[in-house]
């Protein structure tokens, strides 16, 4: 066995003594072992159990059960490659070092169980911060913000100004009208002419002289009841453009047969004043006419008194008189 020795010897210190298993140690080259890492006695796994020496004693039996297939943690056995001789087989080469975190299986657990605990925490984060979200939302509503309201500084009430006090108004002063003069009592055998002032003016006659319409419609006729010869005509035409003298000279025209007359002459009746003539002519009997004629706003108005030739001037001086002296404007 001088060659097996020699093989053994040169393989390295360690492999033991002729009656002995070899103790093998790894080579420091070995991968992941560090060096003195001291390969446990005898062949533990598979079956490539080293054999012992020709003419040696007794076997040293194992100490641990075979490799059984399918365990994890340990690298499958292999035949290590010794230097012995033809024939001799050596216990199979040692495992890595096992690895933290066992094997692919083991590590694909980890795995999930990671990833499912991560799933797990992410949830309940969102579900922690949607709880302090709706929390500090509700919080937030829940307290009024308080709006500062600036108090309405008060207006000033307006100092009222001093009404001025009106001053009375004047009363207007009424414009006095007009005393009217109450009517004097007419003169003794003598009335007012109620029925004058139609006209426009007023003038007495005599009491138990009748009245009438003059013949052409204009005026009014007051007649003597002794005779029918004995007149005082008023007559108001109306409006004209014809003077007094005109007036005067038209109504003598109108006579029939008119004589001796006169000159037209001016007089004042009633304050106003009149144009006047006279003439004679033949009625029943001789009569004398006086004719007067004024225009008085606008109007022309005309005054005749008649009476027989003979007793024209004491009819004058009797009633006539009387009645110019009493005529007025209304």
């Amino acid at each position: 066995m001088p060659a097996a020795g020699a093989g053994m010897a040169g393989a390295g210190a360690g492999y033991g003594q002729p009656g002995q298993l070899p103790q093998a140690e790894f080579p420091a080259a070995a991968t992941g072992y560090p060096t003195g890492y001291q390969a446990p006695a005898g062949a533990p796994y598979g079956t490539g159990v080293q054999q012992p020496y020709p003419g040696a004693g007794t076997p040293y039996p194992p100490t641990m059960l075979p490799y059984q297939p399918g365990q994890t943690g340990f690298a499958s056995p292999g035949t290590y490659p010794g230097p012995g001789g033809p024939g001799q087989t050596y216990g199979g080469g040692f495992p890595p070092r096992p690895q933290p975190g066992g094997g692919p299986g083991q590590r694909n657990t980890w795995i999930v169980v990671t990833a499912v605990g991560a799933v797990v925490v992410l949830f309940l984060l969102i579900l922690l911060g949607a709880f302090v979200l709706m929390r500090g939302g509700s919080q937030t509503a829940a307290v009024p913000t308080a709006t500062a309201t600036t108090a309405a500084s008060p207006t000033p009430s307006p100092t009222p100004s001093p009404t001025p006090t009106p001053s009375p108004t004047p009363s207007p002063t009424p414009t006095p009208s007009p005393a009217v003069s109450p009517t004097p009592p007419p003169n003794p055998g003598f009335a007012w002419c109620d029925q004058c002032v139609n006209e426009g003016f007023t003038t007495q006659y005599p009491s138990g002289w009748s009245q009438s319409s003059t013949p052409d419609g204009t005026g009014i006729r007051f007649t003597s009841p002794a005779s029918s010869e004995v007149t005082a005509s008023f007559k108001v035409p109306g409006a004209t453009n014809q003077t007094p003298d005109q007036l005067v000279a038209n109504e003598i025209a109108q006579l029939p047969g008119a004589t001796n007359v006169s000159p037209t002459t001016t007089t004042t009746i009633g304050g106003t004043t009149w144009r006047a003539a006279s003439a004679d002519y033949q009625q029943q009997s001789q009569d004398h006419i006086q004719v007067y004629a004024t225009v008085y706003q606008g109007r022309a108005y005309l005054i005749e008194i008649q009476a027989p030739r003979d007793q024209f001037d004491q009819m004058n001086a009797q009633y006539f008189a009387t009645m110019l002296a009493t005529f007025q404007f209304v």
